[in-house]
């Protein structure tokens, strides 16, 4: 009957199934009562009500299950055991564990539970007083039974196991990942990682001892609960690992804010915004949750997060296109990395004054030798010159206007300083000729002027060896 959340008793007519061996309740979140006649199931050897989080106490005739061997009441609300508890002579598996509302376990029941071999109760936050005394007590019960040293031994992980965890915790932090702002983000969970892998092998060993038989008589106490931390374990390593990977693409499709960016890439847009919102949803429920079995495991996690991991690589493939046509168009672009071109392209997008300032940072990423670009003093869009990190300026035969897209004006401005360098070094080739040398070096840039001199070198050469050959006395 597990996971009928909308149960509030059982029949009384169910107690009539005398030979019933397993009865398993778990999830019945609505169930408040067991039948009063419970202790007419002579024969049940597993019980399972956890998750019944409205059951607060079970029949007192339950004492005569004298073949119970498994009680599990995790996560119910349970306030304490009846006294005829102390009858079950056969049990081997008593989990109270997150039974906040357990108030009182006997610890005169629990010494005469003589074959009890797992006594957990993690997170029983109201039993804090009595924890030592009653695992002091279960400590030596388990230690007697030495014919039994490798059950023992696998049992044993298996509370270990269930107490790391209710320990383990996620921490978080405030980033700011430049576009996409400051963010609640999840910190690298290294120490949780280190404890799947270890608690994965052995539940995974556990598993394959039950299989093959080794822990036959307890395969029906212990399996349904190996399989269920299986399964919590590796829903936690799949939302953890897309989780992370979300945290690492979302900053990238920050820049799709932008409005230069999202006029060219409106429907990338539009999915961003959804994504974002999505994002900082999860990360708002998140961000007050430490527990990584309830972070992960909540129901629709991993769905929400593996949707939000598609449409950002989807985004991010589309922003890769856009980048490789944007490169093609001003090949100077290949030269600086998606994330610096992202940036560069949203400050300088749009032209004007405003946007000219936000590039300048930029210009050596793009240009080797370019410090900075002289605007005209009337209008701060207007290029008219450019200027090296040592000082040396240029001044463009033809002011270039900022306006448009990044790639834009930058491919004007890239065929005007051709222009201007190929006029200069026109005027150059003639005034090398006509100048003295040291005239010539101040008036020009220093490449112009070693271009020059090569020129007059080559050009003086020529004459010598023309002159070696036509006239003997030269």
């Amino acid at each position: 009957l597990s996971g009928c959340s909308g149960i509030e008793s059982l029949p009384s007519s169910l107690c009539e199934l005398t030979k019933l061996v397993r009865l398993e309740l778990r999830g019945c979140t609505s169930l408040t009562t067991l039948p009063e006649l419970a202790g007419q199931w002579w024969a049940l050897e597993v019980l399972d009500i956890r998750g019944c989080s409205r059951l607060t106490r079970l029949p007192a005739n339950m004492g005569q299950m004298e073949q119970l061997t498994a009680l599990v009441l995790a996560d119910s609300a349970i306030v304490e055991l009846p006294v005829e508890a102390a009858r079950w002579k056969n049990l081997r598996l008593l989990d109270c564990s997150r039974c906040a509302q357990l108030a009182a376990l006997e610890v005169g029941i629990i010494e005469q539970l003589t074959n009890l071999q797992v006594l957990s109760l993690v997170s029983c936050s109201s039993l804090k007083a009595h924890l030592s005394q009653l695992y002091a007590r279960v400590g030596t019960t388990t230690a007697g039974a030495s014919e039994q040293p490798t059950q023992l031994k696998m049992l044993h992980q298996l509370q270990t196991i269930i107490a790391t965890w209710s320990s383990l915790t996620l921490k978080y932090a405030t980033t700011s990942k430049g576009s996409a702002g400051e963010q609640m983000m999840l910190t690298q969970p290294d120490d949780v990682y280190e404890h799947l892998e270890e608690h994965e092998e052995q539940l995974r060993t556990l598993e394959h001892n039950l299989s093959q038989g080794i822990l036959l008589d307890a395969a029906p106490i212990f399996g349904p609960i190996i399989r269920e931390w299986k399964g919590n374990l590796a829903t936690v390593r799949a939302v953890l690992d897309v989780w992370l990977n979300v945290q690492l693409l979302w900053p990238q499709v920050g820049l799709l804010v932008k409005d230069d960016i999202r006029a060219q890439l409106p429907q990338e847009a539009k999915r961003r915004d959804d994504v974002d919102a999505t994002f900082r949803a999860q990360m708002a429920d998140l961000s007050n949750i430490s527990d990584p079995l309830e972070a992960c495991t909540a129901e629709g996690r991993l769905e929400a997060w593996q949707a939000c991991l598609a449409d950002l690589e989807a985004l991010v493939k589309s922003l890769d296109k856009f980048l490789s046509m944007k490169r093609l168009r001003f090949p100077r672009f290949f030269f600086v990395s998606d994330a610096t071109l992202l940036e560069a392209y949203n400050q300088g997008g749009g032209g004007g004054a405003a946007g000219l300032e936000r590039m300048q940072v930029h210009l050596e990423s793009f240009f080797d030798s370019i410090k900075r670009l002289e605007c005209s003093a009337d209008d701060g869009a207007l290029i008219e010159g450019l200027r090296s990190a040592d000082g040396q300026t240029m001044k463009l035969i033809n002011p270039v206007k900022v306006e448009g897209m990044v790639d834009d004006w930058l491919c004007v401005l890239l065929n005007e300083m051709r222009s201007t360098v190929n006029r200069i070094i026109s005027h150059a080739a003639a005034d090398v000729h006509a100048i003295g040398t040291v005239e010539f070096i101040h008036k020009y840039p220093a490449q112009v002027s070693v271009i020059g001199i090569q020129m007059k070198w080559t050009a003086d050469s020529e004459e010598a060896l023309r002159r070696a050959k036509t006239e003997r006395d030269a």
